[in-house]
């Protein structure tokens, strides 16, 4: 790997332990209403920034474009089509219960509204994750996305495969949550274990997906849309939308085999199609 990404890395790593150490001290990552995950989470970005002034000020390579509208949908539906089958097949096998009823009187208290209203309840709750949840999580996952996908990417690909690449990158995505895993709340509360591989598992599959969509579109936007669908799905309806049973958390939520079951099929997928890809001179990489 070339000087610039290991200056971006070390970069990264040294911001992210500042806030990653905040967080476990605190034990939680919704510690100071989940402000020091929001730096956690712009950490790579900040890097990134940092290190395009450090060498060649050519913030270009981050791709702020947008795009073709249809790799920003795509990027929108994906998580939506994995994350619907996973929790699907979990309710229709009951390894875990549909809905919650603590998560549906939340919700509806929330809106305050009154009685029985189930279905209602849950279709709205759905409307505004998906909607609204999405574009406030854009906020969080576009500090993250500036790094990993909108500079790393382009720059390992020019001496790597889309495969390398999509594996490297994962790797160290994942490397880089496991301080918050393993020391603080960020997993299913199971086998600390199990919880890391099946993350990992999932994060270097769905990478092939972020990694494909990056440099096909030409556009870091691709994976912010991505990654804040894939957290407010999942994180704000389908995980609390489960009743949990005694096994639950080893099948569902980013810590459970089925996502991370759906991680690999996603990546198999996009690199059937890595052949669509573009040479590193069109995304203008120096």
């Amino acid at each position: 790997m070339t000087k610039r990404i290991w200056l971006y890395l070390v970069l990264t790593f040294a911001i992210s332990s500042v806030f990653s150490t905040l967080i476990i001290t605190a034990g939680s990552i919704s510690a100071a209403s989940n402000r020091y995950v929001f730096f956690l989470m712009w950490s790579p970005g900040i890097a990134a920034l940092i290190t395009c002034r450090l060498t060649d000020k050519n913030y270009d390579v981050i791709g702020w474009k947008l795009g073709a509208a249809r790799f920003q949908i795509m990027s929108y539906v994906l998580p939506l089509i994995y994350c619907t089958l996973c929790y699907v097949f979990l309710w229709g096998l009951r390894l875990g219960g549909f809905p919650n009823p603590g998560y549906v009187a939340e919700a509806a208290k929330s809106f305050g509204w009154k009685g029985d209203h189930t279905a209602i309840v849950l279709c709205w709750q759905f409307i505004l994750v998906a909607t609204a949840g999405v574009l406030k999580g854009c906020g969080n996952t576009l500090g993250e996305e500036l790094g990993w996908r909108g500079y790393l990417t382009p720059q390992l690909y020019k001496s790597c495969s889309f495969t390398s690449t999509s594996v490297i990158i994962g790797l160290i995505w994942s490397v880089w949550h496991f301080p918050v895993l393993l020391f603080a709340d960020y997993n299913s509360g199971g086998n600390i274990y199990y919880s890391l591989g099946c993350f990992t598992v999932m994060t270097i599959g769905l990478n092939f997906a972020y990694t494909w969509l990056r440099l096909r579109s030409g556009s870091v936007w691709t994976g912010v849309i991505l990654h804040s669908a894939h957290n407010m799905f999942i994180q704000a309806f389908f995980t609390p939308a489960t009743l949990a049973f005694a096994k639950t958390r080893y099948w569902y939520d980013e810590f459970g085999v089925l996502l991370a079951i759906s991680g690999l099929i996603v990546g198999c997928y996009f690199w059937m199609r890595r052949n669509e890809l573009p040479s590193v001179k069109v995304l203008g990489v120096n």
